[in-house]
């Protein structure tokens, strides 16, 4: 292979769901408890995502150990290649970035960085299973962190004259979680969301509606069937289909959470008014850290407001489980901000061929990309449009 490393490091080629399996041990190692980091995470997107296309999984082995890994892969498109997260896309896996046992982050860094230089050097088009892919078009990542890792891929780029840059215009949400039910009040007081708090703890205490929070393999199975009934419905009340336009989706979600469940990686939150669940939230699990990744409700009782009210349950179950952080994940619904979660910028990072045809494709991208940012934005100021906890479709 081109870009054999010296000492006692060696990088690797992952390019095969069975040599993928002969590391899950120690992928799992370092992916440190990460939902979207984790193999199940990763190979089951594989699985439903990945047809069509070709794994390029970049690991760095010292003494024959495990020691980190970029999660990539080579994204076929008419017009050419891109290099890819796995997980990105429609799926919007949030924070991939490379995995690192802390002692070797740097070295791994630097390993990965010159096999980079070494594929883009030779114009991206060799693979060490001897496979002939097309020229790399692009440079496609999009939803890691601004981390070192980000900007070293950006140096490398531009070292090869690839063309372009790291825009930060996506954020995630991240809502800090006190100790105690009463702090979380003194922290919301004299604010809109203080008093819907407020309100949604009458609720709960009260037994108007009752959050069940389900994370056993039997009940996130039924967790589901509710969560994706009540997505749809919901998107169909407001004009669109939501995640579950791209008939992939149900299947690669039906197939990973209940393994992650196994692992403690995922659990379901249920709002449960008259007798009817009504309100279903998806959380991934991370470090002291709970991650909303999907929901659903029933837009015919909205009159209890499930999605505030799951918030708030979810807020009070995270600080009965020491749970630090509620991360709302990408996406600038209103919803996040008012309830006081802080905005955490995410990368997308285009590095583009220098070729002249490259470059022309990516003029026409940017001005499609512009039309669709601005047809949304028109879409989402329309009343009634994301102005609740759970209408966004992701």
């Amino acid at each position: 292979m081109p870009c054999n490393n010296r000492a006692t490091f060696e990088v690797r080629t992952i390019e095969s769901m069975e040599d993928w399996r002969s590391i899950q041990g120690p992928w799992q190692a370092l992916s440190c408890g990460q939902a979207m980091q984790s193999f199940e995470w990763l190979s089951t997107w594989w699985t439903y995502y990945g047809p069509g296309h070709q794994l390029q999984i970049v690991a760095v082995f010292e003494n024959d150990a495990l020691v980190g890994a970029v999660p990539w892969y080579r994204h076929s498109t008419p017009l050419g290649e891109q290099l890819r997260y796995l997980g990105s896309g429609h799926v919007c896996s949030d924070y991939l970035t490379v995995l690192a046992r802390v002692d070797r982050k740097t070295e791994v860094e630097d390993k990965i960085a010159e096999y980079l230089q070494c594929m883009l050097n030779t114009n991206g088009s060799f693979l060490s299973s001897g496979k002939q892919p097309r020229k790399l078009h692009s440079i496609w990542l999009d939803g890691g962190l601004n981390d070192s890792w980000q900007q070293r891929c950006l140096e490398v780029g531009r070292q090869s004259r690839f063309k372009g840059q790291i825009k930060l215009d996506t954020r995630s949400w991240r809502l800090a979680i006190p100790r105690t039910v009463a702090e979380m009040q003194r922290n919301l007081k004299g604010s809109s969301a203080g008093r819907k708090f407020k309100k949604c703890l009458q609720r709960l205490e009260s037994g108007e509606v009752v959050v069940h929070r389900w994370k056993s393999p039997e009940e996130i199975n039924l967790g589901l069937d509710h969560l994706l009934r009540l997505h749809a419905a919901r998107r169909a009340s407001l004009g669109d289909q939501g995640c579950l336009a791209d008939a992939r989706f149900e299947p690669f979600l039906r197939s990973t959470i209940p393994q992650l469940c196994k692992q403690d990686l995922s659990s379901i939150l249920a709002a449960e008014f008259e007798g009817q669940i009504v309100g279903a939230q998806l959380f991934l699990h991370a470090e002291r850290t709970w991650q909303m990744y999907q929901s659903g409700m029933e837009p015919t009782a909205l009159s209890c407001e499930p999605g505030h009210t799951m918030i708030t349950a979810a807020i009070c179950q995270a600080i009965e489980n020491d749970v630090g952080v509620i991360d709302f994940l990408r996406g600038d619904e209103p919803y996040k901000s008012y309830w006081g979660a802080e905005p955490t910028p995410l990368i997308e990072m285009r590095l583009v061929n220098p070729n002249l045809h490259a470059q022309a494709i990516e003029t026409l991208f940017r001005h499609a990309k512009s039309v669709r940012n601005w047809t949304r934005s028109v879409w989402q100021s329309l009343p009634g449009v994301a102005t609740s906890p759970i209408s966004s479709s992701k």
